[in-house]
């Protein structure tokens, strides 16, 4: 699965060079960034209608990388204002992009801290736990793109009861794939929950649907999901999901606050209900 998803990559970033017309990032030497309309280019030099100063000229030998695949000038201003940072994430659930453009970086939730490291732009490992630190989670992911709006990856989740020795092991291994750009986007994905505890083992498809889309400023709307279909007339449908939103303090730090609530369906059994109180989180990039 690797080996395809490496191979589709490597094809739609020679596919994906910068067109006329478009939308996009273009990073010196020294570290600045010009966000705009590429007007011209040629093996000299390129010309941009930026967002920060209008038109410039920058020489090739001047610039240390052009990214694509900004939709519309809108896209490029959210951009601006740092919206597509720690843009790998919703509340508990990844997506399909990987952690090239946030790097490194610690979610601090109210259960515990979750450390995420870019291993390479393509994969991504990490360490969950909570500040007792048990149980523990540990997780990989390998991310590709296919297109500009079309991103998957491929992952797994695998942790212990840890130093509590509770006899509790569980892994998660699976897929997801994105549609849209890192600030609005929607993710599928589905998986297959697997948990021994004390020997005895137990099983069930996870799925879940997730996104995000700018509301103003510095502010996103955020939505995640997980749902555990129903299996059997024993084993009805578990929904937990949450709405929130996301602050983008700065470029290297967010907030985010959740509203959580469940459903369960079980035969005769129809239960709704909210959590007492929002989820709290706070982005800190390493």
């Amino acid at each position: 699965m690797c080996f395809v998803l490496s191979s589709v990559l490597t094809y739609a970033q020679q596919d994906g060079l910068p067109q006329l017309g478009s939308y996009v990032k273009v990073t010196k030497e020294d570290g600045a960034e010009y966000l705009g309309k590429l007007v011209a280019m040629d093996d000299r030099e390129l010309r941009l209608d930026s967002t920060q100063i209008g038109s410039v000229v920058i020489p090739r030998y001047l610039i240390a990388g052009i990214r694509t695949g900004y939709t519309s000038l809108s896209e490029v201003i959210k951009r601006a204002e740092r919206q597509d940072r720690f843009s790998t994430r919703y509340f508990l659930t990844t997506n399909g992009f990987s952690n090239s453009e946030d790097g490194s970086y610690i979610l601090f939730n109210i259960y515990g801290p979750d450390f995420q490291f870019a291993i390479s732009d393509h994969v991504t490992a990490g360490i969950l736990t909570t500040w007792i630190g048990s149980p523990t989670v540990g997780s990989l992911k390998y991310s590709a793109s296919i297109n500009e709006n079309l991103h998957g990856a491929v992952g797994l989740l695998a942790g212990s009861s840890g130093w509590l020795d509770l006899g509790l092991y569980f892994g998660v291994p699976y897929a997801s794939a994105t549609f849209g750009s890192r600030i609005n986007n929607l993710t599928v994905s589905a998986g297959y929950g697997i948990v021994a505890l004390n020997g005895e083992s137990n099983a069930r498809t996870l799925l879940s649907v997730a996104g995000t889309t700018p509301v103003w400023g510095r502010v996103a709307f955020i939505f995640d999901s997980m749902i555990l279909p129903e299996i059997s007339d024993s084993r009805g449908t578990l929904m937990f999901a949450s709405p929130g939103i996301r602050w983008f303090a700065s470029n290297t730090t967010a907030f985010q606050f959740g509203y959580p609530f469940y459903l369960i369906k079980d035969g005769s059994v129809n239960e709704f209900g909210a959590a007492p109180f929002p989820t709290f989180g706070v982005f800190v990039k390493m």
